[in-house]
């Protein structure tokens, strides 16, 4: 007869005290009570009260489960005199099976058991816990895994066999952490760099300071062991961009020889096609092809901004006259960037790409990202390339966070940016006076 409940750990081999139910595990026959399985998992309830063939059976096979796994599983579930334990070796497969049967308190025990042995284990094998807080949905063990994490270098998370299965957020999560613990690491090592460097100074002005302990100043000078961190910070900004003084066209009214005229938000600009011909390859098709443009007197142009249309006009009209009637500046060169790459005018989206990388180089601060955040909506590239490597090389994880368009960067270049970060960091810092 098997062990009675309270009296030791069952023998499931056997019929024993009211079980009423045989599983079948690996051709294994386990006696068990459907009341006490139900008790403890919504799946065996609805197997015995619900209309599953499983129901009306006396016996039951539970397939693609091994049987010392699916007992250990069975002595967890059923009470006893102490509590069994979770170990290392049996940790894995009963989750899985407690989560396959929603066994809720077994599950948060595995999870408890696993989140106290995080922090011993070796930085190879961190993600794979992650993986599976992200598999069960434990938070608990999530958060302590990817607080571990932070602790890895660069290349270690992303040689680990499970990097691809890391949940967007959650390696966004790590990365984030690594540049905090970086920059931490570096801001201490300043903090020492400059304890050390005051006291360099100290004992050079007091040669008996330096006979009394028995070092001497020159020691330092020689060996020197701080780090060379000193540089100069130089404001570039520059105001700019002065317009002369003299009558613009405001294209309201019919020029001299004008002779189509656009619509854009209702209001009418008078043009010449020659002259938009000789500058705009669209312009040209528009007016000399067979589209319907060719015959129109006034050709609507929707989508756009009339206050931003009479910007390239006045851009281009003054070329051609050879005065300032317009010039490209901060607040204009967005949006004429946006007109010349689509009216395909080379020479205007040269000078506004040129403008834009200057002020993004010489941007103080976060100041840059608002640019970044056109670059990427708008997808120029070379203008996203520059204010990224920008941002990796300039900007702190903080900068970043607390710009008011964070929010807006897309995920991929996200990543791209901690990447570039946390490889900066990581990189190491040496003095420039003797290479340490």
């Amino acid at each position: 007869m098997a062990t009675n409940i309270g009296g030791g750990s069952p023998d499931f081999s056997q019929p024993w005290k009211f079980s009423d139910v045989i599983l079948v595990v690996d051709e294994q026959n386990f006696h068990v009570h459907r009341a006490i399985l139900a008790f403890g998992s919504p799946v065996f309830e609805r197997m015995f009260k619900s209309e599953f063939k499983e129901k009306w059976k006396n016996e039951i096979p539970l397939p693609d489960k091994k049987a010392s796994e699916f007992e250990e599983f069975l002595l967890h579930i059923y009470p006893s005199g102490k509590e069994r334990a979770i170990t290392t070796e049996n940790c894995d497969f009963l989750l899985k099976l407690a989560h396959e049967y929603q066994m809720a308190a077994i599950v948060e025990r595995c999870e408890d058991f696993m989140v106290s042995k995080v922090k011993a284990k070796p930085n190879d094998s961190i993600l794979e816990d992650l993986v599976i807080a992200q598999t069960y949905k434990l938070e608990k063990l999530k958060l302590a895994s990817v607080q571990r994490s932070h602790s890895l270098r660069l290349g270690e998370l992303k040689s680990d066999k499970t990097y691809e299965q890391i949940e967007p957020e959650n390696l966004k999560k790590i990365m984030e952490g690594i540049i905090e613990r970086l920059e931490r690491e570096l801001q201490e090592s300043q903090s020492v760099s400059t304890t050390r460097q005051m006291e360099v100074e100290r004992m050079k002005r007091n040669q008996k300071y330096a006979r009394d302990t028995g070092l001497q100043s020159d020691y330092y000078e020689k060996s020197c062991p701080c780090l060379g961190l000193s540089g100069t910070v130089k404001d570039l900004r520059q105001l700019k961009q002065l317009l002369e003084s003299f009558d613009r066209p405001d294209f309201s009214e019919s020029l001299l020889f004008s002779d189509v005229v656009f619509v854009v938000e209702d209001k009418k600009f008078h043009v010449h096609r020659y002259i938009l011909a000789q500058w705009s390859p669209v312009f040209k098709t528009m007016f000399l092809s067979g589209f319907k443009e060719k015959n129109l007197s006034e050709i609507p142009l929707p989508g756009k901004k009339a206050s931003e249309f009479k910007e390239l006009l006045l851009l281009i009209y003054s070329t051609v006259s050879g005065e300032t009637l317009n010039a490209i500046n901060d607040t204009n060169c967005q949006s004429l960037l946006r007109l010349a790459r689509e009216y395909q005018i080379e020479a205007i989206y040269k000078k506004c790409e040129e403008h834009i990388v200057k002020r993004i180089r010489n941007a103080p601060g976060n100041t840059f990202m608002a640019d970044m955040i056109f670059a990427q909506t708008c997808n120029f590239e070379k203008l996203l390339k520059i204010s990224v490597e920008k941002a990796i090389n300039h900007l702190r994880l903080d900068d970043i966070k607390r710009h008011e368009m964070f929010n807006q960067i897309e995920p991929q270049i996200y990543k791209q940016i901690l990447e570039g970060i946390i490889q900066r960091l990581e990189e190491p810092v040496t003095c420039g006076h003797c290479g340490f």
